[in-house]
């Protein structure tokens, strides 16, 4: 979920937000989520740029939208060629939102829906035997909650959950190298948008 102050209005509790598949085979789809004052989506050329430099990876992979929001990362996958996506969410009104979206896309769409806090998610899933790693893990907290970040970058690291890339955003760039170096990840592509900076990292190991 992306929630990054990008010289805009915050969204109000309860408020609509609109986003738009930019790519695939939904290219062109509107997706209405219930917003919260902690609901920013990735602006589209972000995304744009993100899922150019995937674009040979996506194929029939496995995608993790950790904070998922709007879903606009997940989503954005599965219609670019991704093979299944989860989409985590904690907040119940954006879960509501996401099910009536998936509802539209129709059962051929393989997306698992959870609401949980994605830490939890994560502590959970580790408990697996093996742990489900998955090919693509896109990791976008709140803005500025640094713990959040640093939290599911451990757990990541220490079960073996990201399989080829991880996808961060973050407040800084200096933090996304900090996390890269203290999690044996590659930082592969960089970019930014206002306030925003992100990254494609590649760990060194499963990670």
């Amino acid at each position: 979920m992306s929630r990054k102050t990008r010289q805009k209005s915050t969204p109000r509790k309860g408020a609509s937000l609109q986003v738009r598949i930019i790519g695939g085979k939904w290219k062109g789809r509107k997706l209405n989520v219930t917003g919260n004052a902690d609901l920013r989506p990735t602006p589209g050329r972000s995304r744009e740029t993100l899922f150019n430099w995937l674009r040979a990876e996506l194929i029939g992979s496995r995608c993790l939208d950790l904070f998922a929001g709007t879903g606009a990362l997940g989503l954005e996958a599965l219609s670019q060629g991704a093979g299944q996506v989860t989409l985590v969410e904690n907040n119940p009104q954006t879960c509501q939102s996401l099910a009536k979206i998936i509802e539209a896309l129709g059962s051929n769409a393989d997306i698992r829906l959870v609401q949980s806090d994605a830490i939890r998610f994560l502590k959970q899933s580790a408990e697996g035997k093996p742990p489900p790693a998955w090919d693509i893990v896109f990791l976008d907290p709140p803005f500025q909650r640094n713990e959040l970040i640093d939290a599911a970058m451990v757990l990541l690291h220490e079960n073996a959950l990201a399989g080829e890339y991880i996808y961060l955003e973050a407040a800084t760039a200096a933090q996304i190298n900090q996390m890269a170096e203290r999690y044996a990840c590659t930082v592969y592509r960089t970019t930014r948008a206002g306030d925003s900076h992100a990254a494609l990292l590649r760990p060194h190991k499963a990670c």
